[in-house]
């Protein structure tokens, strides 16, 4: 380290060294506080749009008990407006249930469809996809339901689906295991392994009266 014998020598050797790096300096200085406030300006901005897609969904909640046709009105906006976004997905679960309760499946395949592609977040994707699940199994699309649900994660409610599934195809075996595998999964849900559970003696039931056969 050099040792200054004056403060004018520092003053000096201050003077030389922004002669020679002052303008690189400033320019570097520039550009942090420029990406420092389009940082925080396209946090801002985000904020404002999270505040204004949060409102717009409650709204529509609030329509879906009084008029259906303006929730779905207010739904597609939000979409509209902020796609690929948390709230435009959960604008899509609920068109879809609107869909559902007019008997219009292929509407809500469409809408389920969209939910599970316009948020990052897995918990509503995977819900999304459960959801068309079974809305396939009610028009009478076994398979397809099948492959739906092979492409998520699972869990205890797929697997519980699974099982419903594959004993409309005549497979009873594979049912089993996978309601055995949804028990598992259910925990202390009481409720749930209850339910599970009688599926399980029914398959069992059924199958001590095709042996006595």
């Amino acid at each position: 380290m050099e040792i200054y014998n004056s403060e004018q020598e520092q003053v000096d050797a201050l003077k030389a060294w922004w002669d020679k790096n002052g303008r690189t300096a400033l320019t570097a200085l520039a550009l942090f506080l420029l990406s420092v406030l389009g940082w925080q300006g396209w946090n801002d901005h985000r904020q404002q749009q999270a505040e204004a897609a949060s409102s717009n969904y409650q709204q529509m909640v609030e329509l879906m008990g009084r008029d259906a046709s303006q929730a779905k009105e207010a739904g597609r906006a939000l979409i509209g407006s902020y796609p690929n976004t948390l709230y435009a997905a959960m604008a899509s679960l609920a068109l879809a249930k609107l869909a559902v309760a007019e008997e219009d499946l292929e509407g809500a395949t469409a809408h389920l469809r969209s939910a599970m592609t316009q948020s990052d977040q897995p918990e509503l994707a995977g819900l999304a996809r459960l959801r068309l699940a079974r809305v396939e199994l009610a028009q009478g699309k076994a398979e397809a339901a099948l492959q739906t649900l092979n492409g998520g994660k699972g869990g205890a409610a797929s697997d519980e689906l699974r099982g419903d599934l594959l004993l409309t195809q005549g497979k009873p075996d594979e049912a089993r295991a996978a309601y055995r595998s949804a028990l598992d999964g259910y925990g202390n849900v009481a409720d749930k392994r209850e339910l599970v559970q009688m599926k399980l003696d029914d398959l069992a039931v059924a199958a001590m009266e095709s042996g006595a056969e």
